[in-house]
């Protein structure tokens, strides 16, 4: 008997870890697979959400979460947080070789348009270290939401709430709406990434898309369902230059 109960130990705990790495495996099947002609994905982990881009994926790209600032220079492979804000940045502000963390945000009287302004700390590094502006540079402001390519095309965001699909709530935050149009102001055909909630919009020297968007999902009713600060968040790289 002393003999025989080591080896069924033994046996009983070689099973349980086989079903370990069962669920394990099983559990990796389930991440989304992204795979799209024109649009790179970038996962970024434990981010929540991304509000702001700015760089490049070719060097080192910056974007803001909800209270950090991250920069990867592998395309995403792997990120490294160099600012906690204790607040959200919701843009990000370029100014020939500064960056500014824009942590205010406010709308017009429509509700057209948003801002984010008072840029209370910059970088020079492209994210990797931050400065205190100097109080000449703190109100600088810019609209989010929207950009403009080397051709004059203009990509924005077009933000909905109200009823669902099945006409209850008139508040729901809705899926919002990418357009773009020429720079005459007549819209053009654009086709991207629909399933996540874009937060902004960026275009790097190269006259690449970028669309940073909310880790949540949206219900069966076309509702947004609030990501939490534990959930990834993905970033979508047009492969070529928008500009026709």
């Amino acid at each position: 008997m002393n003999k025989v109960l080591p080896i069924l130990l033994l046996f009983l705990l070689t099973t349980v870890i086989g079903c370990k790495k069962k669920d394990v495996t099983t559990e990796a099947t389930k991440e989304e697979v992204f795979n799209d002609p024109n649009w790179i994905q970038i996962k970024v982990p434990n981010a929540g959400e991304i509000n702001a881009v700015a760089g490049s994926i070719d060097d080192t790209l910056l974007i803001t979460t909800r209270t950090k600032a991250l920069f990867t220079t592998n395309k995403g492979t792997t990120w490294q947080e160099s600012k906690n804000f204790s607040g959200t940045v919701p843009g990000l502000l370029v100014v020939k070789d500064t960056i500014y963390a824009l942590i205010a945000s406010g709308s017009d009287a429509k509700y057209e348009k948003t801002f984010a302004s008072l840029s209370q700390y910059y970088t020079l590094n492209k994210g990797v270290s931050w400065n205190n502006s100097a109080y000449q540079n703190l109100y600088k402001s810019t609209q989010i939401g929207i950009s403009t390519s080397k051709d004059g095309s203009v990509f924005k965001l077009n933000y909905h709430t109200g009823a669902d699909k099945n006409g209850k709530g008139n508040s729901n935050v809705l899926q919002t709406i990418i357009t773009r149009t020429d720079r005459s102001g007549n819209p053009q055909s654009f086709i991207y990434p629909t399933k996540r909630q874009p937060l902004n919009l960026f275009i790097d020297k190269q006259d690449r898309l970028y669309i940073p968007t909310s880790g949540g999902y949206f219900t069966d009713a076309g509702v947004l369902y609030a990501s939490s600060v534990s959930d990834p968040a993905y970033i979508y790289v047009s492969k070529k230059a928008v500009s026709n």
